[in-house]
C-alpha cells in the first residue's frame, strides 16, 4: 500500500513530501510487484515441466518521484521479498537482476528439500541465517528473513543507483512439480553517506552532514557558501566575507564602488568622489578644476610679468605675456560663472580685462615708462590672486 512519505530538509527547514510504497525509519523504500511491476504472479512453470518462468519485472521508481529532483536512489543495501508455491521447492533457482546496469545476483539454488512453498525476504545484512540453513533445509515452512545461499549475493548492488527495472528469474530444474508466482519486490535501504541521518536521496548535501554550524548564522555549511561569514550564505558579488551593501543606492556594490557614498560617480576621476567632473562651458577643464585652473593662470602670468626686462631684447618672453593675457581674458569669458572671489561683489571679468591691457603694455620695455607699467601689471595680477577665494 502506497504512504505519505514526509522527510525533513534540515538544510532549508523545508517539509518535502512524496508518495512512496514504505518508508521504514526514513531508511528503506520497497517496490512490490503487485503495484509496480508485471508478470507477478506467472506459472512457474507448467505441470509436470521443468523450465524458465516467464521473467516478473518490478520498476523501482526514479529518485525525482522518491526523494529530492534529481537525486539517486543510493543503496545501502537491497533485500528481495519472494513468495511463490510449488510442491517441491529443491526444484528452484532464483535469481535477480538490475536491468540497468546488467548486474545479477543468485539468491538461492535447489535449497529447502521436499517441503512446499516460499514467503521469505532475502537480505545479506539483516537476515538470521543462510536460506539453506534452519526451517528452509527441511520440510518447514520456509518462511521468514535470511540471508541469500551464498550470503552474500545481494552485496553486489550495494552502493549503486537502485533506480530502474529489476528482473525476477525462476528456474524449475525438475520435472513433476509446479508452482506459482504469489508476489515478489525490490526494498532499497537508503544511504547515509555523512552519517547525519538524512538518507542521500533527501539531503541536500550527501557528502556534509546537515548539522554543522561553522559560523552560526543558521544556516548548515552543506547550504552554506560562506559558511565563515556569518552575515552571508551566497558568494554574491563581493565574494564571502565582504559585504554585497551599495549605500549610495548606484547598483554598484560598494567593494567595486571608489565612491560608495556618492551616487552619480564609480570613481573619483578629475574632482574626487561627492565632487561632479562636469564641464558645463565646454572649455576642456571640469568645473570643479576652473578655480584652480584660473588660480595656476594668474600666478603663471605673474612669474612671467617678472621676468621682463628693459631694453630691445625679450622677444619671446614679451610674446608669452602677451599670449597670457589673451589666455586670461577668454578663460574668464568661458568660465566667469564658475570663478569664486573672496569679495561676491567684484566683476571678475572686468577686472581679469583690465588686467590684461595692462600686462600688454608692461611688454613695452623700450619705453621710458616701462618700470611703471610692469609695476602695474604686477600689482593687477596680485590683486586679482588675492581677490580669489
Amino acid at each position: 500500500m502506497s504512504h505519505l512519505c514526509k522527510w525533513k530538509a534540515i538544510a532549508f527547514l523545508l517539509i518535502l513530501s512524496f508518495p512512496c510504497t514504505l518508508l521504514a525509519n526514513g531508511k528503506v523504500l520497497t517496490w512490490n510487484c503487485s503495484e509496480f511491476g508485471s508478470g507477478c504472479t506467472n506459472a512457474i512453470p507448467e505441470v509436470g515441466t521443468s523450465g524458465s518462468m516467464v521473467s516478473s519485472v518490478v520498476t523501482v521508481q526514479s529518485a525525482a518521484d522518491q526523494c529530492l529532483p534529481g537525486s539517486d536512489l543510493d543503496a545501502e543495501s537491497v533485500a528481495i521479498r519472494f513468495k511463490a508455491t510449488h510442491t517441491f521447492r529443491a526444484d528452484l533457482e532464483v535469481s535477480v537482476t538490475h536491468i540497468p546496469t546488467a548486474i545479477t545476483a543468485e539468491l538461492f539454488s535447489d535449497v529447502g528439500g521436499s517441503g512446499d512453498d516460499f514467503d521469505v525476504t532475502i537480505d545479506d545484512v539483516n537476515g538470521a541465517s543462510n536460506i539453506g540453513d534452519g526451517n528452509c533445509a527441511s520440510g518447514s515452512n520456509c518462511i521468514g528473513t535470511f540471508r541469500s545461499e551464498s550470503g552474500t549475493a545481494l552485496a553486489v548492488f550495494n552502493d549503486m543507483d537502485a533506480t530502474g527495472d529489476w528482473r525476477l528469474d525462476v528456474l524449475d530444474d525438475a520435472g513433476g512439480d509446479a508452482g506459482q508466482l504469489v508476489e515478489w519486490g525490490v526494498s532499497v535501504y537508503l544511504k547515509d553517506s555523512d552519517g547525519d541521518g538524512i538518507t542521500n536521496c533527501y539531503d541536500l548535501c550527501p557528502e556534509i552532514s546537515n548539522y554543522l554550524d561553522s559560523d552560526g548564522d543558521g544556516t548548515p555549511d552543506c547550504s552554506d557558501q560562506c559558511s565563515s561569514d556569518a552575515d552571508k550564505i551566497s558568494a554574491g558579488a563581493c565574494g564571502c566575507g565582504e559585504s554585497d551593501i551599495d549605500a549610495d543606492g548606484d547598483t554598484i556594490p560598494n567593494c567595486f564602488d571608489d565612491c560608495p557614498m556618492d551616487s552619480g560617480k564609480v570613481f573619483p576621476g578629475v574632482c574626487g568622489c561627492g565632487v561632479s567632473d562636469a564641464d558645463a562651458n565646454l572649455n576642456g577643464i571640469a568645473d570643479c578644476m576652473i578655480q584652480e585652473e584660473f588660480k595656476d593662470l594668474v600666478a603663471r602670468s605673474l612669474s612671467k610679468v617678472k621676468r621682463l626686462r628693459a631694453g630691445g631684447g625679450n622677444k619671446a618672453l614679451k610674446n608669452e605675456v602677451s599670449a597670457l593675457a589673451t589666455e586670461l581674458e577668454e578663460f574668464v569669458a568661458l568660465s566667469v560663472a564658475s570663478i569664486v572671489t573672496i569679495d561676491a561683489s567684484v566683476d571678475v571679468q572686468a577686472m581679469s580685462t583690465k588686467t590684461a591691457k595692462k600686462m600688454r603694455k608692461s611688454t613695452k620695455t623700450t619705453s621710458s615708462k616701462f618700470k611703471k607699467l610692469k609695476r602695474k601689471a604686477k600689482r593687477a595680477l596680485l590683486d586679482l590672486a588675492d581677490g580669489l577665494a
